[in-house]
């Protein structure tokens, strides 16, 4: 990307100027580099102009990377890709390490010059001038070299404007390290949310960055298909941070429910089982008691008739509690039930088991029956209202962050992504005119990666042929974007997001590192 700049100065040949128009041409060039620019375009900016302005053949702008003791530049007419040597090596290197000026009529000649720079560059070096970059505070930011000068050498004039522009430099590289810094220190902080989110449901891993990846795709394929639809950078920037925070509240549901394997939570279906034993107990006690009865009022022979009788009741009794219990614990996968089961869990329902002397309660209370009872998933109503709410604490956490200006609508657009364009969906119940297009983007993207990405314990991922009918299904029935499902379709978004995704992102894999893409709105 170029850094444009408009000035009437900079129209001309800045070599054809004279000292006070190449003055106001730094003034020019100091505004240009004020705007917030990526810190390699600001490079390229600042060696491109400088060469102009002093007329000379080649221009490196070396930034000093203080942690390593190295020098480094993506902006070396020339060179292709970066450029990296340690401090105190080369010319640029000497000026860096002492903070001083160097002007040179034959750079080649001088034993301070590498000589591997040329191999990197292709340039064959004459005249050389290199200022240093200082901060307001005099710290070295980095080093201006120029090399070969169309008039033969560098004049003094040519050093001191190369002096004036690296002030002008030095802040501006300074500014846009710190950009980058706090963009850096922005999207560690969501990685770090998605991550935290996210580990706490390994059968999640991943989702968040699939479906952000799968929504600026889209995004970028409507653009495509319809020009007047196409988002500018900022707003899909906007829109990935909204899909990669969508499920952000679930950070506030308890796990019990947010993982729940089965109907009954794993306490509530062991106390069942409990009870069953109780019941158990109690019928083998009554069985000893007929017994002992018998015993005392029949004969031998009386005796022995009767007591097979009575251990042929136990033994019915016993394989029905037995049978009770494999109802309820094939009732509890989460599976459609059939009708006849539900109606065996009703009388079920009817038994009783002994809580105390001459007390006694029934054997699945009214919530265990309705849980059982659930017709898809494993979530009772109760708890399903309690997942839901993940999309009003979402919105909660995201509105107390300070959001920038082009990003102030990241809140609302993550709070509706469960809604739907026929009004059923929530938290809001909202209909279509009312739900933002960022947000219909990723309620389809988030529904299709759910659908396909990996097995949930209460469904079976479904081939993305099969995902795309469910859809297309669904927006028939006016709760999807048609639109938007039919060009998510012809461009392939699904697969081809595939092909593009981590390692961490990769749908199945739980491993505790969990990466975040990085974006790119081109």
């Amino acid at each position: 990307m170029k850094v444009a700049v408009s000035s009437s100065s900079l129209n001309l040949p800045l070599g054809s100027l004279s000292c006070p128009q190449k003055l106001n041409a730094i003034l020019d060039i100091s505004k240009a580099m004020a705007a917030e620019h990526p810190l390699e375009d600001l490079l390229l900016f600042i060696a491109d102009n400088s060469a102009r302005l002093v007329e000379a053949e080649c221009a490196s702008v070396f930034v000093l990377d203080e942690a390593k003791a190295e020098l480094f530049s993506f902006a070396t007419q020339g060179a292709n890709g970066e450029i990296r040597f340690p401090v105190g090596v080369g010319l640029a290197g000497h000026v860096a390490q002492t903070g001083k000026t160097l002007r040179l009529e034959n750079a080649y000649a001088d034993s301070r010059f590498n000589n591997h720079f040329c191999t990197q560059t292709n340039c064959q070096p004459k005249s050389a001038l290199c200022v240093p970059l200082l901060s307001h505070t005099k710290k070295i930011i980095g080093v201006l070299q120029l090399l070969n000068s169309t008039k033969g050498i560098f004049s003094e004039d040519d050093e001191r404007l190369c002096l004036v522009l690296g002030e002008q430099a030095a802040m501006a590289i300074e500014n846009a390290v710190l950009v980058a810094e706090l963009g850096a220190l922005f999207r560690g902080f969501v990685q770090a949310s998605v991550l935290a989110v996210e580990s706490r449901d390994s059968n999640a891993t991943g989702h968040s960055s699939r479906v952000a990846t799968l929504s600026v795709n889209l995004a970028k394929a409507v653009g495509e298909k319809n020009p007047k639809q196409k988002l500018p950078k900022n707003e899909l920037i906007e829109l990935y941070y909204a899909a990669l925070l969508h499920d952000f509240g679930k950070v506030g549901i308890y796990e019990n429910t947010l993982t729940k394997p089965f109907k009954l939570h794993h306490h509530e279906l062991e106390a069942i089982r409990t009870r069953i034993e109780l019941v158990k107990k109690e019928r083998e006690t009554e069985y000893y008691r007929r017994c002992l009865s018998l015993a005392l009022r029949a004969g031998s022979n009386a005796w022995a008739h009767a007591e097979a009788l009575e251990k042929e009741r136990l033994d019915s009794e016993l394989a029905q509690l037995d049978e009770a219990l494999q109802l309820i614990e094939s009732s509890n996968i989460p599976n459609l039930l059939p009708v006849e089961d539900l109606e065996r869990l009703q009388i079920l329902a009817s038994l009783t088991y002994p809580v105390g002397l001459g007390k006694r309660t029934p054997l699945l209370k009214q919530q265990e029956l309705e849980a059982l009872s659930i017709a898809q998933g494993t979530l009772s109503s109760f708890e399903r209202k309690t997942i839901e709410s993940h999309v009003e604490l979402t919105a909660r956490f995201l509105e107390r962050i300070p959001w920038s200006r082009s990003l102030a609508r990241i809140p609302a657009i993550a709070k509706a992504h469960h809604e739907r364009l026929d009004g059923s969906g929530y938290p809001l119940g909202i209909s279509a005119n009312e739900v933002l297009f960022q947000s219909r983007i990723i309620a389809l993207c988030d529904v299709y990666d759910a659908l396909t990405a990996v097995d949930r314990p209460y469904k079976k991922a479904v081939p993305h042929e099969q995902a795309l009918n469910i859809l297309q299904q669904e927006a028939k029935k006016g709760r999807f974007d048609a639109e938007l499902l039919a060009i998510f379709i012809d461009a392939n978004v699904g697969p081809a997001s595939a092909q593009t995704y981590t390692e961490e992102q990769r749908p199945g894999n739980n491993q505790e590192k969990q990466g975040t893409p990085t974006f790119r709105a081109d």
